[in-house]
């Protein structure tokens, strides 16, 4: 969901930048992304082969502007975990793991482009409709 917010915030001329974390253990073991994940992202053109997972837990979640999660569980997780629960957006994505199937996560993959493109147009297009874009 980063990497594709991300390219969506850069091809808008905005100069914000998001990270990536995750609520679950698989999060705090670090490692590369899935391989699925990895070849969804390159048929746009994105190289996520140098993700790096890391967990919420490690973060100060209340600094952040905008915290995006994939879904209600996730959003759960997050307010546990002390985030103000006005900084959560909720995209809705169910989460394809464990994966059995690649169509699983290309499914997935369409459901992310679709909904970061909606947090992008809510969050920034919306908000600066006047002034344009701006770095933050």
């Amino acid at each position: 969901m980063a990497a594709v917010l991300n390219m969506y915030l850069k091809n808008a001329g905005y100069k914000t930048y998001c990270e990536s974390a995750g609520v679950g253990e698989n999060a705090a073991k670090g490692g590369s992304a899935a391989k699925f994940a990895i070849d969804a992202c390159s048929q746009i053109g994105l190289n996520i082969s140098g993700h790096d997972k890391r967990r919420t837990t490690t973060l100060d979640l209340n600094s952040y502007d905008l915290v995006v999660c994939a879904d209600c569980l996730v959003a759960e997780m997050l307010i546990k975990q002390g985030c103000d629960i006005g900084k959560i957006y909720n995209a809705e994505i169910p989460n394809p793991w464990p994966v059995k199937f690649k169509a699983q996560y290309t499914e997935t993959f369409q459901r992310i482009l679709a909904a970061m493109y909606l947090v992008v147009d809510r969050y920034f297009v919306n908000m600066n409709e006047v002034d344009g874009p701006q770095g933050g």
